[in-house]
């Protein structure tokens, strides 16, 4: 949101941004971040946008010796939130290719969009989210593989208005760059 520069968010960003540096130095928060690596990514994107902590950096520092940083296996749009969030809060320096992490996603592998399941929704569009930077920029896709995205959510957001989830409907909403 702090990239999107909207004026309406201008206000709220200063309290949004208090309350979440001031949980993400709570003890059972920072511990998280230790405790499961494979999937606690919030500090990064917090990280992205300019505080640091302490305890946290030095958790990264620890991951990285160890070789946790990258250990665990996850689904591919998991592995896409794990790259986007070392790439943008500065861990890592450089970016990977998106274009290669989102084939192996329901977003540009699925060839019967009758079979995807709300789970399948979800990484879908949750890949186009990291591989748009949340729609800051456009996709790294080839224009077939940019029409079967967009024909993918269009028809997922068609569905789930009929179905009522409007959890996903607001998700397959947010607008990202074509």
């Amino acid at each position: 949101m702090q990239e999107w520069s909207h004026p309406s968010l201008a206000g709220h960003l200063p309290a949004w941004r208090s309350f979440l540096v001031g949980r993400s130095e709570d003890p059972a928060f920072s511990q998280r971040a230790r405790k499961s690596p494979a999937t606690d990514f919030a500090y990064l994107m917090l990280r992205s946008t300019g505080p640091r902590s302490t305890h946290h950096e030095e958790t990264l520092v620890l991951l990285r010796r160890r070789n946790l940083l990258r250990a665990a296996e996850l689904v591919p749009y998991r592995v896409i939130e794990r790259e986007h969030a070392l790439w943008k809060s500065g861990w890592m320096r450089h970016e990977q290719s998106w274009r290669h992490l989102a084939r192996a996603t329901p977003l540009l592998r699925c060839d019967s969009l009758a079979l995807l399941d709300d789970d399948a929704a979800y990484s879908a569009i949750h890949a186009l989210f990291y591989v748009t930077d949340f729609g800051n920029r456009e996709a790294a896709l080839s224009p077939a593989e940019l029409d079967r995205a967009v024909d993918t959510v269009e028809c997922l957001l068609i569905h789930y208005v009929r179905t009522g989830h409007w959890d996903l409907v607001g998700e397959l909403s947010i607008p990202t760059n074509r």
